[in-house]
């Protein structure tokens, strides 16, 4: 009986989908997709897939040809893009991800980067004053790449980038794909059938 058992959960193990396997994706949210939404979004603004929300403070987040930035009330048009003191980004996404950074247009961008785990504790910070600014692609989840929920970009001073793209890699566990019942049960009846032959083959030969 245990033969039968064990070629039973061979023969589910043979039929079993491997599509369950996680995999890295990296996603990237760049101007292209910034383009036809130009406008002021509101104070709260969330990405179509429903994966990255974006908060802002000073403003409402505008959004013009190629960047993001906060409008501030009576803000010049060509300014909006900009990140200016006691105006703030914040990034929040709906899982931990890894390897975020973000490309800006150009021009200086001194601010406080900070980055949150999902616990909310900080995990890495970056500053820099005017004309400093920080990289063109920074690391945002710091040098150990740990996993983030969230980022806040702190005006320091007045800038004249806004954020152009965002890049940002998840775990994607697709869906698991129904299992072909049909074949696992064709694979059982083939190894009982086997043994089945087997055992009667044994049989004769003792009787003889």
């Amino acid at each position: 009986m245990s033969i039968m058992l064990k070629v039973a959960a061979f023969a589910a193990f043979a039929a079993m989908p491997f599509s369950a396997i996680a995999a890295t994706v990296t996603h990237v949210f760049n101007s292209t997709a910034l383009a036809p939404l130009y406008g002021s979004q509101g104070t709260e603004w969330t990405t179509a897939d429903g994966f990255l929300t974006i908060s802002s403070t000073g403003g409402d987040i505008f959004i013009g040809a190629n960047a993001l930035g906060v409008a501030r009330p009576g803000q010049a048009v060509q300014l909006y893009q900009q990140l200016n003191i006691n105006e703030t980004l914040r990034f929040s996404f709906a899982a931990p991800v890894t390897d975020v950074t973000f490309g800006r247009s150009a021009g200086t961008f001194p601010v406080n980067l900070t980055s949150y785990d999902e616990t909310g504790d900080a995990v890495y910070s970056l500053s820099r004053s005017f004309p400093n600014s920080i990289p063109v692609n920074p690391a945002v989840n710091g040098p150990d790449n740990l996993p983030i929920l969230s980022f806040l970009l702190q005006g320091v001073s007045g800038t004249g980038a806004g954020i152009a793209s965002i890049t940002y890699t998840t775990a994607d566990i697709p869906p698991p794909a129904p299992v072909p019942l049909p074949a696992a049960g064709f694979l059982l009846l083939g190894g009982m059938g086997a043994l089945y032959g087997m055992r009667r083959k044994k049989a004769a030969s003792e009787e003889n």
